[in-house]
Parts: C-alpha cells; sequence; structure tokens
C-alpha cells in the first residue's frame, strides 16, 4: 500500500482497551487496533498510548508500514454532528 493513505473507519473490530482509553495515564498503553474501513479493508493499527481506539467515522492518515504488525496513523477527520 502507497503511504501516506487516507482511509474512513467503518466500525472497530478490536481495542487494545477494554473500553474507552483510561483517563488515568498510568493505565494508557500502545498496543493494537483493528479496523475495517468503509471500503471493506481490514487493517491492524499501530497506537500509541496517546491515541484513542478510532471510532467509526473517523477519518485517519496512515502514515508509516511496521511490517509483519500493522499501520502507524494519526487522525485526520472527525464526522460532522
Amino acid at each position: 500500500m502507497k503511504l501516506p493513505k487516507k482511509i474512513s473507519v467503518a466500525e472497530l473490530i478490536s481495542s487494545r482497551y477494554p473500553g474507552e482509553r483510561p483517563a488515568d495515564w498510568d493505565q494508557r498503553f500502545s498496543g493494537v487496533d483493528v479496523v475495517a474501513t468503509e471500503t471493506g479493508e481490514t487493517l491492524t493499527l499501530v497506537s500509541s498510548g496517546q491515541q484513542s481506539s478510532p471510532k467509526p467515522g473517523w477519518s485517519l492518515m496512515l502514515t508509516a508500514e511496521r511490517p509483519g504488525i500493522g499501520y502507524e496513523w494519526t487522525l485526520y477527520g472527525l464526522p460532522r454532528s
């Protein structure tokens, strides 16, 4: 896949957190989140402890590939309310 690439999240398939990102910084951690895109792809995202797990409707920019692990990303946009 050519990077950078913008994607839209359709569904969060699995999250590194059992619920929302913890409010307590000491409980946050890096890990992988798996999403389905609006184009039907399933992607593994490498998320830092500072990032929330992606939510449906979010636009993400995939910035780098970590072979055998997944894609690093940054938030690009949120859905309009």
